[in-house]
């Protein structure tokens, strides 16, 4: 989709698009001997790797029920395709460290690289860089409560201050069969799911309300603002999707497994005023419901 359309537009622009330089044959050279001591020529397949994961997600929305085969011939042609067209990417990226670096500069990195200490530190950065990421993904989801209940703060202050008008909240649950989904499959694509779940289905209740008080509009819809987030509690992983409705409704909704069932928490306010998920009558209920608490 359009993540997918901006990864090949990408990759066109780095296939087809042309350049003029002026670069003497000795600097490319070295140029290219230090692209080979950073490894550049991993990229493309790494490329590959990360195009075949999107190619094939997408085709399988369209085609639930694809084949291995087919899958398999997917991942043939894309990686084919990118391994094939690599070496216009090296030609593209020798004017780029062409203009960044001098050919003195080129030459004393050549010499740090071929070292033992600058072919040791070519050889962890890649390994580096995904345990780095591994370690701010893990930050980031213990930031998660802080954040929301920060937030929350904030934004009722605010809230009670300039407004007087509040409206009170009103709390509902539903359980259903979780089909065999366990914690460890809420990931960060089952999250944007729930999200656009519970956005389609609070849009489509809104649409129906406003017809049944007897609108005419038929090109009604209402303008809806999401966002949603993990939280981790007493080892408990909990989805809070918000959603605010033409500045009118906020909502919580807070979905968790428990057992074998998948739990909702649905918190409504009837009017422009960020309902607390730690605290008050959604907090308590998510406590209830889940024997935790987001404060925690």
């Amino acid at each position: 989709m359009p993540q997918l359309r901006y990864i090949f537009v990408i990759v066109c622009l780095l296939f087809t698009a042309s350049s003029s330089y002026a670069i003497t044959p000795e600097k490319e050279h070295d140029l290219r001997r230090l692209m080979e001591l950073l490894n550049i020529s991993a990229m493309p397949e790494q490329m590959a790797e990360m195009m075949v994961m999107n190619v094939i997600a997408e085709e399988r929305k369209r085609y639930p029920n694809m084949a291995k085969n087919v899958e398999h011939a997917i991942s043939t042609v894309v990686r084919d395709v990118v391994l094939r067209e690599a070496p216009k990417l090296f030609n593209r990226l020798v004017p780029l460290y062409d203009k960044y670096y001098t050919h003195s500069e080129i030459k004393k990195l050549i010499d740090f690289f071929e070292s033992p200490i600058g072919r040791k530190y070519s050889s962890l950065v890649q390994p580096m860089m995904q345990d780095m990421m591994r370690i701010a993904q893990e930050w980031g989801r213990d930031l998660g409560p802080l954040l929301i209940r920060e937030v929350d703060k904030k934004l009722n202050t605010l809230s009670i201050s300039n407004s007087s008008n509040m409206k009170l909240v009103t709390v509902f649950t539903t359980i259903q069969d979780a089909e065999g989904v366990t914690q460890k499959d809420l990931d960060n694509a089952a999250l944007k799911k729930l999200e656009a779940w519970v956005v389609k289905t609070m849009t489509q209740k809104i649409i129906n309300g406003h017809a049944n008080k007897g609108s005419k509009e038929k090109s009604f819809k209402p303008k809806m603002i999401s966002n949603s987030v993990y939280v981790t509690a007493g080892g408990k992983k909990l989805a809070i999707i918000k959603v605010n409705s033409n500045n009118a409704m906020r909502t919580v909704t807070i979905m968790g497994i428990k057992g074998d069932d998948l739990h909702r928490v649905a918190c409504i306010r009837p009017s422009n005023h960020d309902i607390p998920v730690w605290s008050g009558k959604c907090g308590k209920k998510v406590e209830e419901i889940f024997g935790v608490s987001i404060k925690q």
